[in-house]
């Protein structure tokens, strides 16, 4: 009876260490690399994969990182912050904050206007008090630029109650195609993009805080 009660505590033993991975291994399990990543609280970057490694410098909670490569040693990733390059732990990061929509699901016979506001101001005034005396909703792809440049226009659209794309912050060519200059990298990219939503997030914020 001693032998079969042995016996059954160590396959129990063994399937609790078999058993599914939680904490910090499981979630460094879905980072993903060459990607966009948030931290999820104050979290040293340090200049190897473990907590030997000396702090390079301390990334803020809900900061935007890049991850290049990982895990190391099992939890750690390549990141980059702010111009510097290090190791952080997977436990304290979390998904980007983009998110591609292709499409959306209806059963009603709608149209959705969106406008292009990215190069001068032109008929977007004309355009906002048509949707306004219609009462339409429509979605404006802005870039970063525009918004800097035309802050009435850019309220109006907000305060109105229409939808707002990130249509980066300067539109330059990601393929280079239509320029024939050179392909921006993802880093690039990604700057475009965090920067319109850096513009657009501090406008709306001043915005609310206004009571606008």
């Amino acid at each position: 009876m001693k032998a079969l009660l042995r016996l059954l505590l160590i396959v129990v033993l063994c399937v609790a260490a078999a058993g599914p991975v939680s904490g910090p291994q499981a979630q460094a399990a879905s980072i993903r690399t060459q990607a966009d990543a948030k931290t999820t609280t104050a979290l040293n970057l340090r200049t190897g994969p473990g907590t030997r490694y000396a702090v390079i410098r301390t990334i803020p909670s809900g900061a935007r990182v890049y991850v290049y490569s990982g895990p190391h040693n099992t939890v750690w990733y390549k990141t980059g912050y702010a111009g510097s390059t290090g190791y952080v732990h997977g436990a304290y990061l979390g998904p980007g904050y983009l998110k591609t929509v292709y499409k959306l699901g209806t059963t009603s016979k709608v149209v959705a206007l969106t406008f292009d506001a990215g190069a001068d101001a032109g008929y977007a005034g004309q355009i906002l008090d048509t949707l306004k005396a219609q009462g339409v909703k429509a979605t404006f792809g802005i870039t970063g630029k525009w918004a800097e440049a035309n802050p009435a226009l850019f309220r109006r659209m907000v305060n109105e109650g229409h939808g707002l794309i990130n249509h980066t912050y300067s539109h330059r060519s990601f393929t280079g195609y239509s320029t024939g200059s050179r392909a921006l990298t993802y880093q690039e990219r990604s700057d475009e993009l965090y920067k319109t939503q850096s513009v657009v997030s501090t406008a709306v914020r001043r915005l609310r805080q206004l009571g606008a």
